[in-house]
Formats: C-alpha cells, sequence, structure tokens
C-alpha cells in the first residue's frame, strides 16, 4: 500500500509521483502524521517498477567462430573493391569548372572579409563599453 507523507503543517505530498495534493489539515489533525490511501491512479510508477524486477534480461546469441584464414584472404580483395567504388563514385561527380572555382573562392573571400568588419566594429564598441564602466 502507498500512503502520502507528511510535509509541513498544512500541505500533503505525494513521494511516489511528485505531485502535490494541496490537502489542508484539521486543526486536531497538526499533531499526527496524517496517512491516506492513494488511488491506483497513483501505483503506475510502483507497477513499472514491479514489471522492471520482473522482466528477464535479454539472451545473447550464440557467437559465431571466425574462421582467420578466409577473413585474411579476403581483406585485400575488399580494400580493393572498396577504392573501385571510391573511383566509380567521384566519376559521377559534376566537377566545377575552373571559372566557377575562381567566382565562388572570391565570394567567399569577400565575405569573410565583411563578417571580420562586423566582428571588429563590435569588438572595438565592446572595449569602450568595458572601459567607460570601469572608470565608474
Amino acid at each position: 500500500m502507498f500512503y502520502r507523507g507528511f510535509i509541513g503543517v498544512k500541505h500533503l505530498v505525494d513521494m511516489r509521483c511528485g505531485a502535490i495534493c494541496l490537502i489542508y489539515l484539521n486543526l486536531k489533525e497538526q499533531g499526527k502524521m496524517a496517512k491516506q490511501k492513494i488511488p491506483t491512479k497513483f501505483k503506475q510508477k510502483a507497477m513499472m517498477e514491479k514489471m522492471m524486477q520482473e522482466r528477464k534480461p535479454p539472451s545473447t546469441p550464440a557467437r559465431k567462430k571466425i574462421n582467420w584464414k578466409k577473413f585474411l584472404k579476403e581483406i585485400p580483395g575488399k580494400i580493393a573493391k572498396f577504392f573501385r567504388d571510391v573511383v566509380h563514385e567521384l566519376k559521377k561527380v559534376s566537377w566545377p569548372t575552373r571559372k566557377e572555382v575562381f567566382k565562388y573562392t572570391v565570394i567567399v573571400l569577400i565575405t569573410i572579409a565583411i563578417f571580420a568588419v562586423i566582428l571588429g566594429i563590435f569588438d572595438f564598441i565592446w572595449v569602450k563599453l568595458i572601459d567607460v564602466l570601469a572608470k565608474i
């Protein structure tokens, strides 16, 4: 059975689910610890805890033995297949022309310069603000 724990003089708090029940006690009950049965809706956590205790751990599947000789013989073929696949995928890539690369590089450098100036302005303002505040 679950009981509400007594916290303070005027409030009972449900210790199991963390819900504050805000039940005001009569002046007669202030000296005793009030215990009251919790409805079944508050027993969900206890049921979950019980299910977790009864749950069986998952069974581990039997591990297959590795044939090391076969494994070591297959490694060079797998590496070669990997590089063949890489070359095949790189042939599918649409590479930019020299003119496009130059254009994109200029755009990136201009963007970096603009953000560097903006950051420099913010830094300058911040330093002046700190100097003004330090003098106060």
